[in-house]
């Protein structure tokens, strides 16, 4: 029997296997086909051959040469300058070298990043122009001067930089119009030029100041509060006479502000519907940038711009659009590196408040392109680790100001920059436990198949030793913003072991998950969602709403809806439907954004388990009427038609709607989905496997990752 199975196993996939991407055991038929009751085909794979370039047998340097001898042997008497460089290699050798160094990628562990040689060698450097700066790190720009120079000097490659280095107060031609029009979605037919008549009164600017210290300056950390205050008052005052960037950065202010608020807040706070506020300085805020040149700027004030502007798209649950998050984040990704805001200010002669401020900015763009490109599945750009910028130091913003010569001292404890260094850290840490040939900073990576599972919690419980003796012991429980930055910690951490010890990695090793990593699992995926909800259910905690993402719920209830069915009674289980109910009720945006399909996968498997759990807990109430209350405790009073959650109430009456069916009859339309409130389409076709499939099917998490992404068919 043994004979005839080596016989039959192949030394390849079979092609069903191949297309589908999941492990075949090369048995003839393989038993992905026979479950599916699919024709199995194994037909060898074909690998196109390598096209072999012949390299130059001279190379340039060498031409170089061969041609100054033939015009000295003419007798042409030209001076020619000897050349100094000894390497002979054709262009063709380099760039071949160059194309191979690329594929390996950067290599963070095992590179001094803060050695300048790093960095292109000695040919980088900053020059300025007023509030403009522009980094040139080799070839023709690095023999440009310290500052930008006047358009009446007419040399070569003077007139090549001041081409490419306009000025944010030059009119922008109607093709430039257009081009930003295309990025940021403008209308134009709203003919909106003038933006002197939108700033608020005296009195609501300083309404909207306040909400933004609370709200908005500590997630973003990329404005100097005291500096900036003073810019805005002026505006107010004198609106006719702002320069260009600084009215960008004053409507992304102002736009940031009124993403910030809810419907209720907005008509408390500023008198006026959050529609309408949302709206005028959405529209404002593009035309500012517009103005600005915000594509072509070398501005840091217009780069704080673009970014305030962004966090207003992203703290709007109605933008919703991943990818078009994630493209306009790559754009300010690189207007960064044309600042050399990836370089440390201190390595680039600036002063110690310009270097700070470049650290927050900077800071906050690795992030916002981390987290832009997490939520549209695609590694983040790898132009944001090769780096050598420091992290911001632990001060307040009244401990620097530009008139400092010297760094201030770090203070010890919680600042209004804690986000930002959590950030910092977190990323770092990710860095650390990816495999740097691919410069990937996604909690993806924590799944890396390359590092043990012994070795990441190790460096998990380093991360968390840190955390916890930096910040967590300073925390005020009082002070609302250091309430959020304990859950962030907190709930950072479940999020990595989580992630660590998904199931996913079990199933594509044709393994059975080990008990101790299902303990872990659960533990940290409760906890995980518990940190969600406290968010907006904590009336302090409600203003920071916007920054909580709901991207990563998805994976961690399916997760917890996995253990649940293992263990189907007990008290830990009661919690768990206690908090898949507020989940339910308290973002029901974490499933209207993405693809129908994968709503209804979700309230189906929760129905699944909650039927399943049920019947547990009946059968063991039926085996032992006579017991003790210990043994009955189980699903304590949940059960009973009448002591069923109304969440599930409400997603048996959204599943019937969904199938067309209402009170036993079939429905002509698709019905309302009662816990969203949205119209909804039917079932269709759709056909979700079994939640307990997950435990050893590849193929199932890879459905479930076409969910997550809305490609789902």
């Amino acid at each position: 029997m043994s004979h005839d199975t080596k016989e039959d196993s192949k030394n390849f996939s079979c092609l069903k296997c191949r297309e589908r991407k999941v492990k075949c055991d090369r048995q003839n038929p393989c038993s992905n086909c026979t479950k599916t009751s699919t024709q199995c085909s194994f037909i060898a794979p074909v690998r196109g051959k390598r096209k072999r370039t012949k390299l130059p047998t001279e190379g340039l340097h060498a031409k170089l040469r061969r041609y100054e001898k033939l015009l000295q042997s003419l007798g042409h008497g030209a001076e020619i300058e000897p050349s100094n460089v000894d390497d002979d290699r054709s262009d063709t050798e380099k760039a071949s070298e160059s194309d191979a160094a690329s594929h390996r990628g950067p290599s963070l562990e095992n590179t001094k990043i803060s050695d300048p040689s790093f960095f292109y060698g000695n040919k980088k450097r900053l020059v300025t122009n007023k509030e403009s700066t522009r980094y040139f790190d080799g070839g023709l720009w690095s023999h440009v001067g310290t500052e930008f120079q006047q358009p009446e000097q007419t040399s070569a490659v003077k007139r090549i930089v001041e081409s490419r280095l306009p000025i944010s107060d030059v009119r922008i031609s109607s093709a430039e119009g257009l081009q930003h029009d295309l990025v940021l979605g403008i209308d134009s037919s709203t003919g909106l030029k003038g933006l002197a008549d939108l700033h608020p009164v005296y009195r609501t600017l300083q309404q909207m100041w306040e909400i933004f210290i609370e709200r908005v300056d500590p997630i973003t950390k990329v404005l100097h509060t005291p500096s900036f205050w003073q810019t805005v008052s002026r505006a107010v005052q004198n609106p006719h006479s702002i320069p260009r960037h600084e009215e960008a950065v004053i409507f992304a202010f102002y736009f940031a502000v009124a993403a910030s608020l809810e419907e209720d807040e907005c008509e408390s706070m500023l008198g006026e519907a959050r529609a309408a506020l949302f709206s005028r300085y959405k529209l404002a805020a593009r035309q500012a940038l517009i103005n600005a040149g915000f594509m072509k700027t070398s501005s840091m004030i217009t780069l704080q711009a673009f970014t305030l502007y962004l966090y207003g798209l992203r703290s709007n649950f109605s933008y919703g659009d991943d990818d078009s998050t994630f493209i306009l984040s790559g754009i300010a990704v690189r207007i960064g590196r044309r600042i050399g805001l990836h370089r440390d200010g201190t390595l680039l002669g600036l002063s110690p408040f310009e270097t700070e401020m470049r650290r927050r900015l900077w800071c906050h763009i690795v992030h916002s392109d981390c987290r832009a490109s997490d939520f549209s599945g695609t590694k983040p750009s790898t132009d944001l680790f090769l780096s050598d910028a420091k992290s911001p130091l632990n001060i307040e913003d009244e401990d620097i100001s530009p008139e400092m010569t010297t760094f201030p001292p770090e203070r010890t404890g919680i600042t209004s920059g804690i986000l930002c260094l959590i950030r910092t850290k977190i990323i770092s840490f990710l860095c650390q436990l990816t495999s740097f040939e691919s410069s990937d900073a996604r909690w993806g990576g924590l799944a890396d198949s390359k590092i043990s599972l012994e070795r990441k919690d190790e460096i998990i419980n380093e991360i968390q030793d840190f955390l916890e003796s930096h910040y967590l012991r300073h925390c005020d429980p009082s002070n609302s913003l250091h309430h959020f930055a304990s859950i962030i910690i907190r709930s950072s951490i479940c999020k990595m072991r989580v992630v660590t010890h998904n199931p996913r990695q079990f199933a594509d090793a044709n393994l059975k998950v080990p008990p101790s990593v299902r303990d872990v699992i659960f533990v940290n995926g409760t906890k995980l969602l518990k940190y969600v909800v406290l968010v907006p259910t904590t009336p302090s905690l409600r203003k920071f709403i916007p920054y909580v993402s709901a991207s990563h719920i998805w994976d961690t209830l399916l997760y917890v809806l996995i253990e649940t069915r293992h263990r189907k009674i007990g008290p830990e289980i009661d919690r768990v439907w206690q908090l898949i109910g507020s989940l339910f009720t308290n973002f029901p945006q974490a499933f209207t954004e993405t693809t129908e399909e994968l709503y209804a996968a979700l309230g189906q498997w929760t129905l699944q388990v909650w039927e399943e759990c049920k019947d547990a807990r009946d059968n063991e109430r039926a085996r032992d009427e006579q017991g003790n209350e210990q043994r009955k405790e189980g699903m304590g009073n949940i059960g009973g038609e009448l002591d069923t959650p109304g969440f599930i109430v409400r997603l048996r009456e959204s599943r019937a709607r969904r199938d067309g069916v209402v009170d036993g009859e079939k429905s002509d339309l698709g019905g309302t989905d009662v816990v969203s409130g949205n119209a909804a389409e039917p079932f269709a076709s759709c056909d979700f496997s079994d939640l307990l499939s997950f435990d050893l099917e590849p193929s199932e998490w890879v459905q479930w990752d076409r969910l997550l992404s809305g490609q789902a068919f």
